[in-house]
């Protein structure tokens, strides 16, 4: 009772009718009011004017917020954004490498370090978001929401190290192992201001920076059994990633233009957030090969390959949100020094007099909201086998083919409700009002890949040979463990919440190719293919009262592939590649729904439009000037390509997202100094 009445600096009346019983037995408590006279009025209203201009209820709110200005104040005030020169894009690298003999045998090694810094900002960035308003009468219209100018800027800064050593301990068999770590920071800034509303600009303030780690460590070896000639090969690799986005800090506060006044507070906007994220991803993956030929006619291939793998993976994350609160008597914000309103100060634990009632309050304090959705763990399992021939029926047509079994567990889960067992849909999974419930996602599903193979030699010549092939597989695409849980994450990015799709199925894909490839003396090459892929459950982003995934019914996408070399001079060449592409998606629109909870789609209308993520052109050329005497090489590349489908809208009325053509040009000059630099 005293923390209610302490904290809120409230008038200690309010609720009187049923606090009455609980302060007079607190005022005997005190020793105030003796116990023969708890029902006595003039006792009693002596007895609370003696707490009230005491220090009685001062203390109390000291005792029980005792740690609240410690925890404030460990917390920075650096809310404001700051602007430096940033410094030019580059990158440095060194490496090392040498074969020596060890014990009489090869010993190769190589050392490498890479260190990056880039900066992109954009002071004139401009936002805009639409909504879709009904009207009494039921008409849907398509409104602009939200529009504004941004400062953006993102900087990056990392570096990376390469250690591989290789060893041929006999001739027939050699290890190697590699490490390689690789550390980046990522720092991004963004004020905003929405201008829609003439009358309230919406101001946002967003601070986000994110370390991540991954240590790689690499085993490989490969073996070769004279007698058999059989081949074999081990890779296994162990990965250890962690990401931590320290204070990732977002606000929005409103300002009247006119009147020069400002709102902010915990019910504005999207109100005053700390985000502290921690995320570890470790993945293990290894496989064996070994492949034995079939037969030992000279000049043509004749074998069979076997091999296994297995992938495991296990993600946890834990995030603690953190927002700020304010006391009955904080300061109100004056101007847009956010540094100032939020300086260290209000967060101690302050006094004062209120209709001459004494009162203590702290202006400003932090609340985590505890949410079990918070803590979430995603596990990976991937066992798979292969058995595949490669076989020359004679000099000129050639197969190979085969199958692949895949056996994928994918489970993800909150920590807490998979430990207290809530089965699916069960209502205690709730976190959110406004979101699903926070259901498990699972795939447990065994693939049967299959793959065909046919190359036909139109000119069997060993330099200049013209071939086509024909090809034929089956593949998967599985959702990863993100996509699959249902939690929201605010996103950086997005400036809305992102949550996955517990209900998402893998992608089936088959895939035809027809590839006609000609090679001429000179070393001029070129190729066409003409390829075709169907896609059963497709997964796409979409936008619906938020950013998440779901599959589409089925999709397609065909194109003719150009590809070539030309040499015009001894140290001149050129190579280009041109990729054009025709995608097709058709599935029934759903508007997406939650009611207590629960998923619901209502069907809306087909929709058939171009497939997510496709572009419809891709251009790569690339001009080569290479002198070996001088040791001097020149490249200029280019690429483009067409516009991509990036967000789906669940709304006929609101737009899809399109990621527009970017043209690259990138120049690298490279000089060898000596003989060995």
């Amino acid at each position: 009772y005293y923390n209610s009445m302490g904290v809120t600096g409230d008038n200690w009346g309010e609720g009187q009718q049923s606090g009455d019983t609980y302060f007079k037995l607190g005022l005997v408590q005190l020793g105030l009011l003796p116990p023969a006279l708890i029902d006595n009025a003039s006792a009693f209203q002596a007895a609370k004017s003696a707490y009230l201009n005491g220090n009685y209820k001062a203390e109390a709110f000291r005792i029980l917020n005792a740690g609240v200005p410690g925890s404030g104040k460990a917390m920075s005030d650096n809310w404001n954004s700051t602007k430096s020169q940033g410094p030019v894009n580059f990158s440095n690298s060194f490496s090392i490498g040498n074969q020596i003999k060890l014990f009489g045998r090869d010993l190769g090694f190589i050392a490498g370090y890479r260190y990056g810094s880039s900066v992109q900002y954009d002071p004139t960035s401009e936002s805009y978001r639409l909504r879709v308003d009904q009207d009494p009468n039921g008409n849907l219209s398509t409104v602009i929401a939200s529009s504004g100018l941004q400062d953006v800027s993102k900087e990056v800064n990392g570096w990376s190290a390469l250690f591989n050593v290789a060893y041929k301990f006999s001739p027939n068999h050699s290890i190697g192992l590699l490490f390689m770590p690789n550390f980046n920071g990522t720092n991004n800034v963004r004020d905003l201001v929405d201008e829609n509303d003439p009358n309230n600009f919406i101001w946002t303030k967003s601070q986000f920076y994110e370390q991540r780690k991954q240590l790689v460590y690499q085993f490989k070896s490969e073996h070769y059994l004279p007698k058999t000639k059989i081949k074999m090969e081990s890779h296994a690799s162990y990965t250890r990633g962690k990401s931590i986005a320290p204070d990732f800090r977002n606000l929005q506060y409103y300002e009247d233009p006119i009147n020069k006044s400002f709102q902010i507070g915990g019910t504005i906007g999207d109100g005053i957030h700390r985000f502290y994220r921690y995320l570890t991803d470790n993945v293990l993956d290894s496989r064996f090969t070994a492949e034995m030929p079939i037969s030992k006619v000279p000049g043509m291939t004749r074998k069979i390959k076997a091999g296994i793998s297995y992938l495991k993976g296990e993600k946890n994350y834990n995030q603690y949100d953190y927002s700020l609160n304010f006391g009955k008597y904080a300061p109100v914000l004056l101007n847009d020094d956010l540094n100032s309103f939020f300086a260290l100060s209000n967060f101690d634990i302050t006094s004062g007099v209120d209709q001459n009632i004494p009162y203590s309050t702290i202006y400003q304090y932090y609340t985590e909201n505890g949410n079990a959705a918070n803590n979430t763990f995603g596990e990976t399992e991937t066992k798979s086998f292969f058995l595949m021939g490669d076989y020359a029926i004679n000099p000129i047509i050639r197969i190979s083919g085969g199958i692949r079994l895949e056996q994928a567990n994918i489970y993800t889960d909150v920590v807490k409700f998979d430990s207290l067992g809530y089965a699916k849909d069960d209502i205690r999974r709730t976190y959110s009002p406004s979101l699903p419930l926070a259901n498990p996602g699972k795939i447990d599903e065994l693939s049967i890949l299959p793959s065909l193979n046919v190359i036909y030699k139109l000119r069997d010549e060993e330099l200049t040979p013209i071939n086509l092939r024909i090809n034929y597989s089956q593949t998967v695409a599985r959702p990863s463990v993100r996509e699959l849980s249902d939690i929201a994450v605010f996103d950086f990015e997005f400036r809305t919440a992102v949550f996955g799709n517990s209900n998402l199925k893998i992608v089936n894909i088959d895939n035809y190719d027809l590839r006609l490839e000609s090679y001429f003396k000179n070393g001029d090459d070129a190729s066409i293919s003409f390829y075709y892929k169907n896609f059963k459950n497709h997964i796409e982003l979409i936008n619906s009262g938020g950013v998440t995934w779901q599959n589409v019914d089925k999709s397609r996408i065909y194109g003719i592939e150009l590809e070539g070399k030309k040499v015009i001079t001894k140290n001149l060449d050129f190579r280009a590649n041109l990729t054009l592409s025709k995608s097709e998606t058709e599935y029934i629109r759903t508007r997406f729904e939650i009611d207590g909870g629960v998923k619901n789609y209502i069907p809306l209308d087909t929709v058939k439009r171009d497939m997510f993520g496709q572009a419809p052109y891709v251009l790569n050329a690339m001009m080569t000037y290479t002198s070996d005497s001088s040791g001097f090489t020149a490249t200029v590349s280019y690429n483009v390509q067409g516009p991509r489908l990036v967000i789906v809208s669940d709304l006929k009325e609101l737009p899809n997202i399109y990621e527009m053509p970017r043209h690259m040009v990138d120049i690298k000059l490279s000089k060898r100094l000596g003989r060995h630099f």
